[in-house]
């Protein structure tokens, strides 16, 4: 009885990650989207000012992740969030996404407070968080390939982040007074990097330090099976079976709750689904 209860808990809890992952993802979007609907005073107590941070205004390095322009700054980064997010935080669950969404929207507003304290100049938008959410789900999900709305080419997602920080650090460099802050584009970037290198080294499968390094610096076998991405970028495993008739081997189920754990609900077959599905009526039937 203890060994069938430990099944059943260990089926359940990667389903439960997965649906509260994506519930944080479409909250994060509907408080950026009330933020920007209230908009007016709200809005001008929440946005990155450095005159507030003199003031001692901390929050706002929060806050400002949660603001926007007008409703094109809001929606291009509302649908990259959702992009990404959708595939990055089913894997991870509420808190490391959550986690993830914040401190890398922090680190970016500070790095670009520290280039423009001086400046009468506002900051607003969650485009640092967004970036960052781009890299964790870039090192977790290399080789899934991704189609961008002003290129239509299919690009592998790590050939695209590399691409996208290297084109922001030269549009720094040759916008210094740009309205778009590149600073926290970059430091998004970074924060989203070290976040998944200092808390979940386990998700990782690629990484730009690789670059230098070479392939194969770590193999993680938590993400192991995104790396030959089929469809929407889930795989399925090569050794699954399918059991018609009689008890369902528990190397078997240990196997398909292994890659549940790992890669979420959306990464399992049919045939592995319903192997799932009829392991739970065995174990509710009487012996």
């Amino acid at each position: 009885m203890l060994g069938e209860r430990d099944y059943m808990r260990r089926m359940q809890e990667p389903e439960k990650t997965a649906a509260s992952g994506s519930m944080c993802l479409f909250l994060l979007i509907a408080v950026n989207v009330v933020i920007w609907m209230l908009g007016g005073s709200l809005a001008d107590r929440l946005v990155l000012a450095p005159g507030a941070v003199h003031r001692m205004e901390l929050w706002r390095f929060l806050t400002a992740a949660f603001t926007h322009v007008d409703f094109w700054h809001l929606f291009f980064n509302m649908f990259g969030l959702w992009m990404f997010g959708s595939l990055s935080a089913p894997v991870l669950g509420w808190k490391n996404f959550l986690n993830l969404y914040l401190v890398s929207g922090v680190a970016g507003n500070v790095l670009w407070y520290v280039f423009n304290h001086h400046l009468p100049a506002v900051l607003l938008g969650a485009s640092g968080a967004v970036v960052g959410v781009i890299m964790a789900t870039a090192m977790m999900m290399p080789d899934i390939r991704v189609l961008l709305l002003f290129f239509p080419v299919p690009v592998k997602l790590k050939t695209m982040a590399v691409v996208y920080i290297i084109l922001e650090v030269l549009q720094q460099g040759l916008n210094v007074h740009s309205n778009v802050a590149y600073l926290a584009h970059i430091g998004g970037f970074l924060a989203g990097f070290l976040f998944m290198e200092l808390f979940l080294r386990q998700e990782i499968v690629w990484s730009p330090l690789d670059l230098l390094f070479g392939k194969g610096r770590r193999q993680s076998p938590r993400m192991r099976e995104f790396r030959n991405p089929r469809g929407r970028g889930w795989s399925v495993s090569s050794g699954e079976r399918s059991f018609n008739n009689g008890p369902i081997p528990s190397e078997e189920i240990d196997r398909i709750l292994d890659k549940l754990s790992r890669t979420g609900v959306n990464s399992l077959s049919e045939e592995e689904m319903e192997t799932l599905r009829k392991a739970r009526e065995q174990m509710k039937s009487p012996k």
